[in-house]
């Protein structure tokens, strides 16, 4: 069961990510200057030298060390993965509460404790 939900946690992120790099990837494409022959199948990408040796410059700073701008940058990449971790915390969270509920409701029947039966019930179904 949670192998299962892991599994659609990780393809759901597969999803973001693939959307993650196309965006990537059309932002770079349209900072680039692109040539090439269609003769031989190959395209040359340049990329304006500021627009270059800002990146070279981000790529060697660590995280603590970005401008705010650029860690906001990075925060809104890491906020498409929220929604999808929160459903899978949820669907787990869940499971747990129902096995304890069952665990509870196992423990009064085989100690006949009705009590113990009114209780868990009320207090799981609130």
């Amino acid at each position: 069961m949670i192998e299962e939900k892991l599994n659609n946690l990780i393809e759901k992120l597969a999803d973001i990510e693939h959307q993650r790099w196309s965006d990537w990837m059309e932002y770079m494409f349209s900072c680039a200057i692109i040539s090439g022959d269609d003769n031989i199948k190959i395209r040359t990408l340049g990329f304006p030298t500021g627009q270059y040796e800002n990146w070279k410059r981000q790529i060697d700073t660590p995280y603590l060390e970005l401008s705010e701008k650029e860690k906001e940058s990075d925060r809104e990449q890491v906020r498409r993965y929220l929604p999808i971790i929160k459903e899978f915390a949820i669907q787990i969270k869940k499971q747990e509460r129902d096995q304890i509920h069952k665990d509870l409701m196992d423990i009064a029947d085989k100690w006949e404790i009705e009590d113990l039966r009114f209780y868990v019930e009320d207090y799981f179904n609130k």
